[in-house]
């Protein structure tokens, strides 16, 4: 009971700190789209070009709509462990009363249960922390991949639309120049909207993986708590 107890305060603190990275990460995230967008609409002066803007609105919304949801799932997900935690006082009180009543029938056979159980329970962390650790590893790996390719797109704007400035007042009357800013420019803008729906996809990703986590952590819980129950018995 002790155990399953402070494992799910464990939990509880992993997810508010994962709920705190993903709630800056989100907001940097959306920062910079809102960015990216307001130098889209300083550089677009054609038709085509304010299509390509509405469009990044469009998933710039989108994103936001999916990152408010996932905020609420994992707020939620918060409040299901805080229950959980909970519920779990409780049944450790219950079940440390009955310990008490038990100690003097299973004095003969406590050490040999107690060793017995601090072998498993330490085979069990074993595997649960090289698993997580591997899992974070690769989500980190992901994320550093997704923060590059956003620095990277915003790079390149900011580098086609300061350009666009440099020839606009050394090359005013420059048609041919302003062409092959133009070509440049929409070779920009394509290039960010192949970066966010390889963003998107990412995404997508680490939403698969935030979910075989959790799902792994439920198996953990499950197989431990079943262990110390029929240890008990």
């Amino acid at each position: 009971g002790e155990a399953v107890r402070q494992s799910l305060e464990y939990e509880l603190a992993v997810a508010r700190k994962e709920v705190g990275i993903e709630r800056y990460s989100s907001e940097e995230k959306l920062g910079g789209a809102n960015k990216q967008i307001e130098q889209l609409q300083v550089t677009m002066f054609s038709r085509a070009l304010q299509q390509k803007l509405n469009e990044a609105e469009k998933t710039f919304h989108i994103s936001k709509c999916q990152w408010d949801e996932k905020q609420r799932r994992l707020i939620n997900e918060l409040s299901e462990k805080e229950l959980l935690i909970g519920t779990s006082h409780a049944e450790y009180e219950t079940l440390l009363k009955e310990r008490m009543r038990l100690d003097e029938i299973l004095k003969e056979t406590l050490e040999c249960q107690k060793e017995q159980k601090n072998v498993i329970e330490s085979e069990i962390m074993k595997v649960a922390e090289e698993e997580f650790r591997s899992q974070a590893e690769h989500w980190k790996s992901e994320r550093n991949e997704l923060q590059f390719l956003l620095q990277e797109s915003t790079s390149t704007v900011q580098n086609v639309h300061k350009k666009v400035q440099e020839l606009e007042r050394e090359h005013s009357g420059c048609s041919e120049a302003l062409r092959r800013q133009a070509s440049e420019l929409q070779f920009g803008a394509e290039r960010e909207t192949r970066l966010r729906k390889e963003l998107e996809l990412a995404m997508a990703r680490v939403k698969k993986l935030e979910e075989n986590i959790e799902a792994e952590r439920a198996a953990h819980l499950e197989s431990k708590f079943n262990s110390e129950i029929i240890q008990v018995n």
